[in-house]
């Protein structure tokens, strides 16, 4: 019977109670089954759990860069292994993740939530980090979050990842929808845009009689406004309808002016249908007096 000298306990023990290690020359771990169960019982409820979750604590990002380089040097020997232990292991993986789904459809569903309203950080490595700042204006937040300008406002937010994974999709061509999947900071805004879902024309006008302000112009006046009514006084945030660049002359009586920031205003949806309801500025007079 061949017997092996346990490092812990110091007891001689048939090599049966000794784990595998192929690190080792006798293939065998230097402690024996017993004390490695004893050590991960205190590891999970005692001093030893608090005090490695301490130096944890104390050299993280060392870790996370350790391991990263450590990833970065053997990446393709990673990724060779991973993929032939999956074609290895494919009916098992493919039961396991099955019968994961089926156990726990309201974890991934949570888990799915958290992912559609989370969002990215600036310093982050990902793919969508690094793609996303190829097509699109971003900058930092306060908080150290990835921010986009809205196609529509002009005002600076915070877009989830779901929405910049779209965007990029339908960039790629690989997105399963129809459309660019611009980046918009509210429903009012996407609703509010006028080429959102539009294939040839602006919504619900033709090209002879398109009256929208240039999206530059649009959003300069925004920001000018500080995305506030001028009529109602209330800011983009608190209204229950979108905002609305207004041409005080119209463009096809004043097209000189079309472009020019100071003959422009900001109204609400609601307060910009009462203005194009003045005589002399109705939506047939395409002027304001």
């Amino acid at each position: 019977m061949e017997t092996k000298k346990c490092s812990k306990c110091g007891e001689e023990k048939d090599i049966k109670n000794f784990s595998k290690d192929k690190s080792r020359k006798d293939g065998l771990q230097l402690w024996c089954k017993k004390c490695k169960k004893e050590y991960h019982n205190n590891r999970e409820k005692g001093p030893i759990k608090e005090k490695n979750k301490i130096w944890y604590q104390r050299n993280k990002e060392q870790i996370k860069e350790k391991n990263k380089i450590l990833y970065e040097k053997n990446k393709d020997k990673i990724l060779e292994h991973n993929k032939k232990y999956y074609e290895k292991n494919k009916e098992q993986t493919l039961w396991t993740n099955k019968l994961y789904r089926k156990n726990n459809k309201n974890k991934i569903k949570i888990n799915r939530q958290k992912y559609i309203n989370s969002f990215i950080s600036f310093n982050s490595n990902t793919k969508i980090r690094q793609e996303i700042e190829l097509y699109e204006e971003i900058k930092q937040s306060d908080d150290k979050y990835l921010m986009c300008k809205c196609t529509y406002c002009g005002e600076w937010y915070k877009p989830t990842q779901l929405s910049l994974s779209h965007r990029l999709s339908a960039i790629n061509g690989t997105s399963s929808t129809r459309g660019e999947c611009r980046l918009y900071c509210s429903d009012g805004c996407k609703q509010n845009c006028p080429s959102y879902q539009q294939k040839l024309y602006y919504k619900d006008q033709i090209i002879s009689t398109s009256r929208e302000a240039q999206p530059e112009l649009r959003q300069m006046v925004f920001a000018r406004d500080n995305y506030t009514c001028q009529k109602c006084n209330v800011h983009k945030d608190d209204l229950d309808v979108g905002i609305h660049c207004h041409h005080i002359e119209g463009i096809l009586w004043e097209p000189l002016q079309s472009a020019d920031i100071d003959m422009c205003i900001t109204y609400c949806a609601d307060c910009h249908k009462e203005v194009h309801k003045i005589e002399g500025c109705t939506y047939q007079d395409l002027q304001c007096v």
